[in-house]
C-alpha cells in the first residue's frame, strides 16, 4: 500500500503548475494559472491557517514570481500580508485590500480583527525568505527603466513597465508602505547576521574544545599544517550571510527613483 502523499506536497507541485500556466501565451491557461493560485493560496490558509509558516511559505513563494512578471497589484498583495502577520507590524494594506475568503465589509473586519490576535515573530528562516522576495521587488522598481537584452521570461509574458507607469499605478501604495518595507529589511538582515555569527561562535567554540590535542600540535611547529603560519584564515561561511551594504544601496538608489533625495542621502 502507498504511503498518502503529504498535503503540503501536493500544494507544492500545484504551485509550480499555476506559476506555469500564467506564464502561457494562451489566455485561457494563464486564467486558469490565476485560478489555481488563488485555489492553493485558500487551501493552505483553511488548512494550516493564514499565519502558519507554510501558507507564509507560499505568500512569499507566489510573490517572487509575481514581481518576476511584473504582476505588482498581485505582488503587492502578498507583500502587505506577509509584513501584516509580522509581530511588530501595524496592519500593513495591499493595493486594494484583497482577501480570498471575504468579499463583504463585515468579513473583512473580522479578517482584520483575526490577523491582529495572530501576529508572530518570524522565524529565521522565514526571515531569509522574506528578506529575498523584499530586495527582488526593490531590485525590479530599481531596474525598471533598463533595457533587458535577454528577460528571464518572455515579452507575452509580462507586462512592459517604465518607472513613470509603475509610480502612476502603484506610487501611491510604495509611498506608504516604503519606510516600512525597509525598515524590515535592515531588522531582518541584522537578525539573519546575528544568528549566523552565534552559530559560528557556538561551533567555533565546540572545534575548539574537541580538537584540543591538534590545536596543541599546531602550537609545537607543525609546518605541515596550512594554519601553522599564523595568519588566520576567513572561511566563506564568515562572511554575513545578509549584505547590509548591498541592501542600503538598493534602498538609496529607490528612494531616489521616488524623489525622496532628502532621505537618499540620509
Amino acid at each position: 500500500e502507498m504511503d498518502k502523499i503529504p498535503l503540503i506536497k501536493i500544494l507544492n507541485a500545484r504551485a509550480y503548475y499555476a506559476c506555469c500556466l500564467t506564464l502561457s501565451n494562451k489566455a485561457e491557461e494563464k486564467e486558469q494559472g490565476y485560478i489555481e493560485y488563488e485555489q492553493v493560496i485558500k487551501e493552505a490558509s483553511e488548512v494550516f491557517g493564514k499565519t502558519d509558516a507554510r501558507t507564509i511559505g507560499f505568500y512569499c513563494y507566489f510573490g517572487l514570481h509575481f514581481v518576476q512578471i511584473k504582476d505588482f497589484s498581485k505582488a503587492h498583495q502578498h507583500i502587505g500580508h506577509i509584513l501584516s502577520v509580522d509581530m511588530e507590524g501595524d496592519g500593513l494594506i495591499s493595493d486594494n485590500n484583497h482577501n480570498h475568503n471575504n468579499n463583504n465589509t463585515e468579513g473583512n473586519n473580522n479578517d482584520q480583527q483575526t490577523a491582529a490576535n495572530s501576529k508572530r515573530k518570524y522565524e529565521n528562516f522565514e526571515m531569509k525568505t522574506i528578506n529575498d522576495l523584499l530586495r527582488d521587488y526593490i531590485k525590479t522598481i530599481n531596474k525598471m527603466d533598463e533595457k533587458d537584452e535577454s528577460p528571464r521570461f518572455g515579452s507575452a509574458q509580462t507586462k512592459e513597465w517604465t518607472m513613470k507607469t509603475f509610480f502612476e499605478q502603484h506610487g501611491s501604495w510604495l509611498s506608504e508602505l516604503a519606510d516600512k518595507i525597509m525598515d524590515k529589511q535592515l531588522k531582518y538582515c541584522d537578525a539573519i547576521n546575528e544568528q549566523q555569527f552565534n552559530e559560528l561562535t557556538k561551533r567555533k567554540s565546540d572545534s575548539s574544545n574537541n580538537n584540543e590535542t591538534t590545536n596543541n600540535s599546531l602550537t609545537n611547529g607543525d609546518n605541515n599544517n596550512p594554519n601553522s603560519s599564523g595568519f588566520l584564515k576567513c572561511d566563506d561561511d564568515e562572511k554575513p550571510e545578509c549584505d547590509m551594504i548591498e541592501i542600503i544601496n538598493e534602498q538609496i538608489l529607490l528612494n531616489m527613483n521616488m524623489g525622496r533625495v532628502q532621505l537618499a542621502y540620509a
